[in-house]
């Protein structure tokens, strides 16, 4: 199974991951962001992976490159619970040169989508430290919202820090797919301008954009609906003087 996009695809984890993942255990940058403090071996790593592959509570992908197949993250969705349609979330990005571009924010999206269309989850949640605030934004960006804060649970660097508590739910999904839905179509719109006649944005996740096109005596009417991240069109045609 693969999750993809234009620029990265998801892709189940791999033994063949091991020395990557171990590799990446000993970046001081990401054992900060992670709060790690265990060291691991090559054989510790293999065989969590072996276990993780067996445990059917949850799906482990590592996020990889399109254009490279290079792998520069790693995600989770883990401890699903089907009776109450939850599940927990984490996500690691590895390659620090490449941080700051958006990818982390597409992997989430992409894994959005996995929750929620396919596995048909209702919430879905996660916790992170306070000083990770980039990773905040794109969790944030992609509709997570705070629920809680576990004070000073972590001292890392000679610092305490905050575990932040943060979750999304279905609607909280389909409203920020809506959204982003709207905004790539307005982008759209702007890049080839036609003339808008009417313009209304809901929160219920509804979006309507009406606008007309003169050809000789016809008048050709175009209302696109944004609804839960779908885009509906609907064309009709009048006579100039009706």
């Amino acid at each position: 199974m693969k999750l993809i996009n234009e620029r990265i695809y998801l892709r189940p984890v791999k033994a063949e991951d091991a020395q990557l993942f171990l590799d990446h255990t000993e970046d001081e940058e990401i054992r900060y962001m992670t709060g790690t403090k265990a060291r691991f071996s090559l054989e510790q790593i293999q065989d969590h992976i072996e276990q993780i592959q067996q445990d059917d509570t949850r799906y482990d992908f590592t996020i990889c490159l399109y254009a490279t197949d290079q792998l520069i993250g790693e995600l989770s969705v883990l401890d699903i619970d089907q009776g109450n349609q939850s599940a927990g979330f984490r996500i690691t990005m590895n390659a620090m040169a490449l941080t700051g571009k958006g990818y982390g924010t597409e992997a989430i999206e992409l894994e959005l989508k996995f929750v929620f269309d396919v596995l048909k989850l209702n919430r879905l949640q996660l916790e992170v430290f306070s000083h990770n605030e980039r990773g905040i934004r794109a969790y944030e960006k992609n509709g997570f919202k705070r629920e809680g804060v576990l004070r000073v649970v972590l001292h890392y660097n000679g610092a305490f820090s905050d575990e932040i508590i943060m979750a999304i739910i279905r609607s909280d999904y389909q409203k920020a797919k809506a959204r982003k839905a709207a905004e790539a179509f307005l982008f759209f719109m702007d890049k080839n301008p036609v003339k808008l006649s009417g313009c209304i944005f809901s929160l219920t996740g509804l979006y309507y954009v009406r606008h007309q096109l003169m050809r000789g005596q016809l008048i050709f009417l175009k209302t696109i609906r944004i609804e839960k991240g779908a885009i509906y069109h609907e064309h009709t045609a009048k006579q100039k003087n009706q």
